[in-house]
């Protein structure tokens, strides 16, 4: 699996590379991770993260709008946004905060992809 992140392109090829990539984080406090079988393809999962916050979107193809995740986070009001980095040329976007998910959750999404290249069921979608 490909995972291209604000600092990296790197090929993983078990669930420890996989999980050791994401939860290894950099001194940068914001990040992305953009997950594919190949480099450019789909389906893809993008993993985002402000510090210790996370949000992701499902894209089964090409122009596709995709899936986003639900979530509640206790500590961040749910009526609120969240900014995240999506890419390397520093672009942000605000996020909805019903978006947000733990590491833990973010982490079950990314290996049930790596395992099956498909919407991940660990956690709960919106179709966008």
């Amino acid at each position: 699996m490909q995972i291209q992140s604000m600092q990296e392109n790197v090929s993983v090829f078990s669930l420890s590379q996989l999980t050791e990539k994401l939860t290894n984080h950099s001194r940068i406090s914001k990040d992305f991770y953009w997950l594919s079988e190949v480099d450019g393809g789909f389906p893809v999962l993008l993993i985002l993260r402000n510090e210790a916050v996370f949000s992701a979107h499902y894209f089964p193809a090409e122009r596709s709008a995709g899936f986003r995740s639900v979530g509640v986070l206790a500590n961040h009001p749910q009526d609120g946004f969240t900014e995240f980095v999506i890419d390397k040329s520093n672009m942000v976007e605000q996020l909805p905060n019903d978006s947000l998910l733990t590491l833990e959750a973010a982490v079950c999404a990314a290996q049930e992809f790596f395992l099956q290249k498909k919407l991940p069921s660990c956690i709960e979608w919106m179709e966008l």
